[in-house]
C-alpha cells in the first residue's frame, strides 16, 4: 500500500494530480461532461475553490482551495471518483 503524504492545511491551496487506473483508454476526455458534473455535485456538497483544472486522457490536475478551517480534500475526490464510476455505464466504468 502507497504511503501517502497528507498536506492537511486548513483552509490551504492544493495541487493534485489524480491518475485513472486504467491509463490507456481516454475515458475521461471523453466523458469531460460526466467528470464536470460530478466535480459540480462535490462541490455543491463540500465546498472548494477550483483554481485551474485539466482534464487529460488518463489523469486529471487541479488546484483548489478550501474554506477557512477546512483541509477534508481526500473526502471530495473520494465522493468524485464515486459518483463517476456511478455514472458511467457498466461496460465503460474504471
Amino acid at each position: 500500500m502507497p504511503n501517502y503524504r497528507r498536506n492537511l492545511v486548513p483552509g490551504g491551496l492544493f495541487c493534485f494530480s489524480v491518475a485513472r487506473l486504467e491509463r490507456k483508454r481516454d475515458l475521461l476526455v471523453s466523458r469531460v461532461d460526466l467528470v464536470r458534473e460530478m466535480v459540480r455535485r462535490a462541490r455543491r456538497l463540500y465546498p472548494f475553490d477550483s483554481v485551474a483544472c485539466v482534464v487529460l486522457p488518463d489523469h486529471v490536475r487541479c488546484i483548489w482551495t478550501l474554506g477557512d478551517g477546512d483541509s477534508d480534500y481526500p473526502t471530495r475526490w473520494r465522493l468524485i471518483n464515486r459518483l463517476f464510476a456511478k455514472g458511467m455505464p457498466k461496460h465503460e466504468r474504471w
